[in-house]
């Protein structure tokens, strides 16, 4: 069987050809939706909305002045009126409590609505994130794995033979591009550890002796885990490994209470991503090159072994990459 790449990556869905992005996730999942009433009557029921989900409407990217949703399902049937708008995000983000009061007009003369935060963040770390309601519409969280798990029950409750075929292409579409980064993924991303105490150990005791690496979240940091993290102190690459979980924490101190609190006065506790590691990799003793402090990089696998030094392995990831989006 022939195989399709764009941008140098092989095209395995149909809604592989929208791409990635948050846009491109609710297009695919507002598809499915409109092609499956399986998948929208299980949807509609686990979010606790009323009336028969048939009548359901869907619409993509509706805009007004103020602002553009993602995704909205309403339903007007009889007297039954609902609406839901939901609003995705990448990663463990969820959307703002700003955005989210720009869509309360929305439900305006709407009997029963509710904004839902669409990501792959936990119930647990989006209850601290996001508030319980904007004016009178309550919000609730949504991630990926219960949208995966609603997937799951509509292929085994429908027979026919499209619907199952869209719902296979949304449940592979979603392994790749939601949760962690493809399995396959031979990005590295290579990081500085020094020996200063934090806590009951150094940083790069954190990594050596509990197989732990964390960063706080958001900024300028990933905003889902890597597949494969790399190591280096004293000026070389020291270690690599796999990523064998990940977790978003309120605060380093809800799981390691002697970690000393951040000095910022206003802000005690910071959300922390935190990753649990794999066996370490056999890799050599690379030069970082002029790559300094603690500055990050990303780096393919194969680069990062045959090139002289960090940085060189850098530049030449980003030729191969530029060479394949040509």
């Amino acid at each position: 069987m022939s195989s399709l790449l764009r941008y140098g990556r092989e095209v395995t869905t149909v809604f592989d050809l929208l791409g990635r992005g948050e846009v491109d996730l609710t297009a695919a999942l507002g598809w499915a939706l409109t092609v499956s009433p399986a998948l929208r009557g299980g949807l509609w029921r686990h979010l606790g909305m009323p009336g028969d989900s048939d009548a359901v409407n869907l619409s993509l990217e509706t805009a007004d002045e103020a602002g553009r949703t993602d995704l909205e399902l309403r339903l007007q049937d009889g007297d039954t009126q609902a609406l839901v708008v939901l609003e995705a995000k990448k990663g463990w983000l969820q959307p703002g409590e700003e955005q989210l009061t720009r869509y309360a007009c929305r439900f305006l003369g709407v009997k029963q609505g509710l904004l839902v935060s669409l990501s792959d963040s936990s119930q647990e770390w989006a209850a601290r994130e996001l508030p319980e309601s904007v004016g009178e519409v309550p919000v609730r969280h949504l991630p990926w794995d219960e949208v995966r798990s609603l997937l799951r029950d509509a292929t085994a409750a429908t027979r026919a033979p499209a619907e199952r075929l869209w719902l296979a292409q949304l449940r592979d579409y979603l392994k790749e591009a939601t949760a962690v980064r493809a399995y396959d993924s031979q990005w590295v991303y290579v990081v500085s550890l020094n020996a200063n105490q934090f806590g009951r150990h150094t940083f790069l005791d954190w990594v050596r002796e509990e197989r732990i690496y964390f960063h706080p979240f958001g900024k300028a940091w990933p905003k889902r885990p890597p597949v494969l993290m790399g190591f280096r102190w004293h000026g070389r690459l020291q270690q690599v490994n796999r990523v064998t979980g990940a977790t978003v924490l309120p605060a380093l101190q809800e799981r390691w209470p002697e970690i000393p609190h951040e000095a910022e006065p206003t802000r005690p506790y910071v959300p922390h991503a935190v990753y649990d590691l794999g066996p370490d990799l056999t890799v050599p003793n690379i030069p970082s090159g002029d790559i300094y402090r603690a500055r990050r990089a990303w780096v393919l696998l194969d680069q990062l072994l045959s090139q002289p030094s960090i940085r060189e392995a850098e530049v030449a990831s980003k030729e191969v990459q530029d060479a394949a989006l040509d």
